[in-house]
Parts: structure tokens; sequence; C-alpha cells
């Protein structure tokens, strides 16, 4: 049986009390085909230390070291503890100007330190609106990937912007139909088989019937994934 990812990306969310409320509360039903991970903001990551679940970083520079004020190498990541990092969240594309070569960069530099790397992909309202998913997805995978990656280090999470955090989720057709495409296309450009995740309002509610697609292998979760009970629930469904 392969394994299945349950990851939460907190964004720059909770206080230090909340970040302990969480841990007391945190009682996912243990699986050991699941991989349960948390990125937290970085002042909190030490809670997560030595625990059951990934630690994850939610950005790093593509640098190893070096005079960037604010940035966080992936060395110094995997030096204390951490085991996977977010890269290309839709937010660090759009806020922060990360392109798909940049993120092709960091991606290398995880590497580099022996993280696992989530490339986050996704389109836009418009560009959904205007049939333009493939082409958009098959871009950020081309140009965002490349053949001399270590390819078991490496998971895909599609997030359609438009679902992020508005409580609208794709058609279950329509997702199992795009997990496919990216997994085709990086066996087409690869020949590799990349773990693909589904991420955008993912909750409690919706869970169970998205983890009976076939071809998902696994979850990105937002806000669902800052209440205890909540991600514990999206954790056993799986």
């Amino acid at each position: 049986m392969k394994t299945r990812y349950s990851l939460g990306n907190w964004k720059m969310n909770h206080f230090k009390k909340d970040v302990l409320h969480f841990i007391d509360n945190f009682k996912p039903q243990s699986h050991c085909h699941v991989q349960i991970g948390i990125a937290p903001q970085l002042q909190h990551a030490h809670y997560f230390q030595n625990r059951e679940i990934w630690l994850g970083a939610q950005n790093c520079s593509q640098y190893d070291s070096g005079a960037y004020t604010g940035e966080a190498s992936a060395c110094s990541l995997a030096a204390e503890g951490f085991h996977f990092c977010l890269i290309g969240h839709s937010e660090r594309r759009q806020y922060f100007q990360e392109t798909n070569e940049i993120c092709l960069e960091k991606i290398k530099a995880t590497q580099r330190a022996g993280l696992y790397s989530v490339y986050c992909i996704g389109e836009s309202l418009e560009q959904y609106q205007a049939g333009q998913t493939q082409e958009i997805l098959k871009e950020q995978i081309k140009s965002g990937l490349d053949g001399e990656l270590d390819f078991t280090k490496l998971l895909i999470a599609y997030e359609p912007i438009w679902a992020i955090g508005t409580g609208k989720v794709p058609s279950l057709e329509t997702i199992e139909q795009t997990l496919k495409f990216i997994q085709n296309c990086t066996e087409q450009d690869f020949q590799q088989q990349v773990p693909t995740l589904y991420g955008g309002s993912v909750s409690s509610q919706n869970i169970q019937s998205l983890s009976e697609i076939a071809c998902l292998n696994g979850v990105l979760v937002g806000g669902a994934s800052l209440k205890a009970e909540e991600f514990s629930s999206i954790c056993s469904a799986l």
C-alpha cells in the first residue's frame, strides 16, 4: 500500500498558546501508511521537534548561505530537524513574485539539504474559467522541475488558487482528471511518477470523498489544519 500524506500549512497563524493547545488535543488515529506533517511559523517549529510527525517549513531560500537578510536556508532547516519544505505556494508566487524558475532553484536547495520538496502548482479563477488549467499546470511542471532532480524526494500539491480558503472545491471528477494529468506530465517529461496531493478548502466534511480518489496521494490542508480536532479527523479519514 502506497503512503498517503496529510500535510498542514499553518501560514502566518497561531500564537504560542494556540500551538500548545493544538499539541495537547491533536490525536489522529495512527496508521503506518499515512505520513502526517505540519508547517508552522518558524518560531514555533521547536514544539514539533522529536515528535512522530514531519516538521515542515513554509518556504526557504534558494541560496545555501550568504548575506540574505530574513531568509532561511534549506541546509539550516535540515540541521534543525525539518523534514519537508513547501515550494511555490500561490501566496509566495502572488505576493513575493516567485517564478517557476525560482521554485526550481529552491527545490534543488531543499534536495541538497536532504529535505522533501512539496511543489505547489495551480491556476487562478480566470485561468480556470478560460479553460487554461492544463496549459498553466504543464508550464509550471516544465519550468519548475528538471530531469536532474531526485524525484523520490518530491511531492506535487495541486492547489487551484480559486479554491484556497474560499470553501469552493472542484468536483471530484475534475480533481481526479487534473491529478491524472499532472501525473501524466511528469511521466512524459521526466519518466517519473510523483506523488500528487490536493489542496484547497480541504475539511473533515469532504475528506472522505476526496480520499476515495484512487490517484490521490494525500492532501495539503490550510485553515482546517489549525484546529486539532478537525485536522485529526482529516488525518484519520485518509
